[in-house]
């Protein structure tokens, strides 16, 4: 038989065991739950922090800012907010930033009018919101403004340029071909009322590369005159300068009697960066004439004859419209002629210019040295001609009595009086 002591301690061990089992069930399972929660809990944060930081990295948006494309009643430009979502989530903006170079640092209020949320602006995947801001451009003050704005995932979102009155983001390059000689070719931007879409547009503002700055400095229309210098069918560039807007271009056609024609209106254009714009102009009769044009100051002078002779200078000047090729080898003539008089040197002068450049003048005298024949006083009658010159491009040779130029000839009369013993004056009749 089993000693009762050795079932004892049989029992106690079981107890024992049952007691450590127990202890083990009681504590490490509530804790391993405990680890397993936290691990979940753990994992839950870790995917919200992954999820957010991938909403953060894939946020789009892009910022623009413009000008209101008429002035108030004070002479100023409003500020215009334009923001495009392109990515897939929302964009919950609770703070805009102005940074202006003459007013420093200004947080604008939000919500903005037709804004979302509460104080806090949210613009919806694929949505273009444009919006007034409260700051303007004052007249004859070299401001400078850019924006920047924060978003609610901590995203910062800045415009790409700054804008100001004389100081516009974007260039409008607008290239004009088969341009002729003898046209002057005028091109026109002007902001747009409405956006390609046929949405009304509020803001925009253009200056020209050629044009003086007005106090508001760019403006609602603008022009820039091309006068072309090369072969018929060349092209010619004009170059703007605009701030993000809808535009609309056209080009007129000047004819050398000064005549102008619209040849046609392209747009309008939405600008939000560097834009190129191709027209080809119409094909244009080639004009009949070189504007090359002589002229005196003496077409009708008196002098009074000195008793030893003297020295008369005549002035001439010789100019090339801006509606022409270049011209080389201009040979002038200059022949005078006198009546009652004696011209003591030569009375004929050959000259060559070696090139004209269009828009070009060349100024130049004659000078004559004039003796007394005995006769009562003397008439000078003299002669200013472009006989001939030869196009740069067109290697044509143009000449006078072809008819080929606008004005070649100019001719002048001077009278010589001679004052008497008894002091009388005598001019020949």
């Amino acid at each position: 038989m089993t000693s009762p002591k050795i079932r004892r301690r049989g029992i106690s061990a079981i107890i024992g065991t049952a007691i450590a089992l127990s202890i083990v069930f009681i504590v490490l399972v509530p804790l391993f739950l405990y680890m397993q929660s936290l691990q979940s809990i753990f994992m839950q944060e870790a995917s919200r922090r992954l999820q957010y930081e991938l909403e953060r990295l894939n946020e789009r948006l892009e910022v623009y800012i413009s000008m209101s494309k008429d002035l108030d009643s004070y002479g100023r430009r409003q500020l215009y907010l334009i923001a495009h979502n392109p990515g897939v989530l929302s964009v919950e903006v609770p703070a805009i930033y102005l940074e202006s170079k003459v007013e420093g640092l200004k947080k604008m209020e939000l919500p903005i009018e037709g804004g979302g949320g509460e104080g806090y602006l949210t613009i919806s995947p694929g949505q273009k919101l444009t919006k007034r801001l409260e700051f303007y451009f004052k007249p004859n003050i070299d401001d400078e403004v850019r924006v920047k704005i924060i978003s609610r995932r901590g995203n910062n979102f800045a415009s790409e340029n700054s804008i100001g009155p004389v100081r516009l983001p974007y260039m409008l390059i607008v290239t004009v071909e088969n341009m002729f000689i003898g046209y002057k070719y005028k091109v026109e931007v002007e902001v747009s009322d409405r956006d390609r879409y046929g949405n009304v547009n509020e803001y925009g503002c253009v200056l020209s590369a050629l044009q003086e700055r007005s106090a508001s400095g760019c403006n609602t229309l603008d022009e820039y005159v091309i006068v072309p210098q090369t072969p018929s069918g060349g092209a010619g560039v004009a170059f703007f300068m605009v701030a993000p807007g809808s535009y609309i271009v056209r080009l007129k056609v000047e004819s050398p009697e000064g005549s102008e024609s619209v040849f046609g209106s392209y747009g309008p254009f939405d600008v939000i960066d560097d834009t190129n714009i191709r027209i080809v102009g119409p094909t244009l009769p080639t004009p009949l004439k070189i504007p090359l044009r002589v002229q005196t100051s003496y077409t009708n002078v008196i002098s009074i004859f000195e008793k030893n002779g003297m020295s008369i200078t005549i002035p001439y000047i010789i100019s090339l419209g801006n509606q022409s090729e270049p011209l080389r080898r201009v040979k002038i003539s200059i022949g005078a002629d006198c009546i009652g008089c004696i011209i003591d040197e030569q009375s004929v002068w050959e000259i060559t210019l070696t090139r004209m450049h269009p828009g070009e003048s060349y100024v130049n005298h004659v000078e004559l040295v004039v003796t007394d024949d005995e006769k009562p006083g003397g008439v000078i009658k003299f002669k200013i001609n472009v006989i001939e010159a030869v196009g740069e491009f067109s290697g044509k040779i143009y000449t006078s009595i072809a008819g080929d130029f606008e004005s070649p000839e100019a001719n002048g009369m001077i009278t010589l009086c001679k004052v008497d013993s008894d002091g009388y004056l005598h001019c020949p009749t």
